[in-house]
């Protein structure tokens, strides 16, 4: 019995596990990255699906955001009440957008996702109660700067603007 061939052998079997067991944990970690990747972005839908529960479950909010999606509507036409509560909605959503905006940059969900969802937001900020309420918050360090520049830098006609009024569209 020749003890080097064996040690050889012993060698090689042993190699070979290690290359195998590395690419089990390659394949595994894939697929824990996917099953991750899948999960935040269905959390990141469920935060903004939160936002419409609470918006029809009050009345008073959701008549403050259905008055901030009519056309011409100013600032002087909400009472004070009714502008604190634009204003606490709004940094809801928003910071849910920022979370979502930087799950993006850190590559750990779609570009799709982050687009629909940016644009959806800067295209509010063409309505005037919504630019109104973003020239505020955002110089109140409320946001990052690079969810500032992210948001501003998206183009809103890529999305349209949200409808807010009850009823079917024709």
């Amino acid at each position: 019995m020749n003890w080097d061939a064996i040690a050889a052998v012993g060698e090689m079997v042993g190699a070979a596990g290690v290359i195998l067991s590395l690419l089990y944990v390659g394949f595994e970690t894939r697929r824990n990255t996917k099953t991750a990747r899948a999960s935040l972005s269905n959390d990141a839908l469920i935060q903004i699906a939160l936002l419409n529960d609470m918006a029809i479950s009050d009345p008073q909010l959701r008549n403050v955001f259905e008055k901030s999606g009519t056309p011409g509507t100013s600032v002087s036409e909400y009472n004070d009440e009714e502008w604190k509560v634009l204003v606490h909605f709004a940094r809801a959503l928003f910071f849910r957008i920022e979370g979502i905006n930087t799950l993006y940059r850190q590559g750990l969900i779609e570009e799709d996702l982050w687009r629909v969802r940016m644009s959806m937001t800067a295209a509010l900020l063409q309505f005037p109660i919504w630019e109104k309420y973003w020239e505020m918050d955002k110089t109140n360090a409320m946001y990052t700067p690079s969810f500032i520049a992210a948001l501003e830098s998206m183009n809103a006609a890529d999305y349209a603007a949200p409808a807010f009024a009850a009823g079917p569209r024709s």
